[in-house]
Protein backbone atom coordinates (compact mmCIF):
# COMPACT_ATOMS: atom_id res chain seq x y z
CA UNK A 1 0.00 0.00 0.00
CA UNK A 2 3.03 2.63 0.57
CA UNK A 3 4.10 1.64 -2.45
CA UNK A 4 1.12 2.80 -4.25
CA UNK A 5 0.99 5.86 -2.43
CA UNK A 6 4.29 7.08 -3.00
CA UNK A 7 3.94 6.12 -7.21
CA UNK A 8 0.53 8.48 -7.13
CA UNK A 9 2.49 10.83 -5.31
CA UNK A 10 4.95 11.05 -7.90
CA UNK A 11 2.31 10.73 -10.76
CA UNK A 12 0.64 13.84 -9.18
CA UNK A 13 3.86 16.14 -8.63
CA UNK A 14 4.65 15.28 -12.87
CA UNK A 15 1.39 16.36 -13.46
CA UNK A 16 1.94 19.96 -11.42
CA UNK A 17 5.58 20.61 -12.76
CA UNK A 18 3.78 19.86 -16.47
CA UNK A 19 1.12 22.39 -15.78
CA UNK A 20 3.36 25.03 -14.23
CA UNK A 21 5.67 24.91 -16.81
CA UNK A 22 3.32 25.22 -19.65
CA UNK A 23 1.97 28.35 -18.22
CA UNK A 24 5.22 29.61 -17.49
CA UNK A 25 5.81 29.73 -21.68
CA UNK A 26 5.84 33.37 -23.21
CA UNK A 27 1.87 33.47 -25.22
CA UNK A 28 2.13 33.40 -29.05
CA UNK A 29 -1.62 34.68 -29.55
CA UNK A 30 -2.25 37.48 -31.89
CA UNK A 31 -3.04 40.01 -28.74
CA UNK A 32 1.01 39.58 -27.25
CA UNK A 33 2.37 40.84 -30.97
CA UNK A 34 2.35 44.76 -31.08
CA UNK A 35 4.80 45.08 -33.38
CA UNK A 36 3.40 43.53 -35.62
CA UNK A 37 0.51 44.84 -38.75
CA UNK A 38 -2.47 42.90 -38.97
CA UNK A 39 -5.14 43.20 -41.52
CA UNK A 40 -9.05 42.19 -41.14
CA UNK A 41 -9.69 39.42 -44.41
CA UNK A 42 -12.70 41.61 -45.29
CA UNK A 43 -10.35 44.18 -46.12
CA UNK A 44 -8.56 41.54 -48.61
CA UNK A 45 -9.51 41.57 -52.14
CA UNK A 46 -10.84 38.07 -52.93
CA UNK A 47 -9.55 37.98 -56.57
CA UNK A 48 -5.89 39.20 -56.49
CA UNK A 49 -5.45 39.00 -52.74
CA UNK A 50 -3.94 42.67 -52.17
CA UNK A 51 -5.29 44.75 -49.25
CA UNK A 52 -7.72 47.09 -50.49
CA UNK A 53 -8.29 50.93 -49.07
CA UNK A 54 -11.39 52.43 -49.45
CA UNK A 55 -11.01 54.30 -52.76
CA UNK A 56 -10.35 50.85 -54.22
CA UNK A 57 -13.50 49.12 -53.20
CA UNK A 58 -16.34 48.20 -54.76
CA UNK A 59 -19.43 46.73 -53.54
CA UNK A 60 -21.30 44.02 -54.79
CA UNK A 61 -25.23 43.58 -53.90
CA UNK A 62 -24.24 40.83 -51.27
CA UNK A 63 -22.13 43.87 -49.42
CA UNK A 64 -18.90 41.61 -50.52
CA UNK A 65 -16.01 44.30 -51.72
CA UNK A 66 -13.26 43.65 -54.50
CA UNK A 67 -11.03 45.93 -56.38
CA UNK A 68 -12.67 48.48 -59.05
CA UNK A 69 -10.34 46.89 -61.61
CA UNK A 70 -10.99 43.53 -60.41
CA UNK A 71 -14.45 43.69 -60.55
CA UNK A 72 -14.29 44.45 -64.14
CA UNK A 73 -11.97 41.55 -64.53
CA UNK A 74 -14.47 39.17 -63.22
CA UNK A 75 -17.64 40.14 -64.89
CA UNK A 76 -16.21 39.13 -68.03
CA UNK A 77 -15.69 35.89 -66.91
CA UNK A 78 -18.53 35.12 -63.86
CA UNK A 79 -21.26 36.98 -62.76
CA UNK A 80 -21.40 35.62 -58.99
CA UNK A 81 -19.60 36.66 -56.38
CA UNK A 82 -16.20 34.79 -55.80
CA UNK A 83 -16.80 34.65 -51.70
CA UNK A 84 -20.56 33.29 -51.38
CA UNK A 85 -21.24 32.79 -55.38
CA UNK A 86 -24.70 35.19 -54.97
CA UNK A 87 -25.39 36.32 -58.52
CA UNK A 88 -24.84 39.97 -59.27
Amino acid sequence: MAVWHWLLGIGLTAIVAIVTQYRALPSTNSYSRKNEQFVDPDNICPICFEVMESRDMNYLPCMHALHDHCLTRLKTHSKKCPKCRAPF
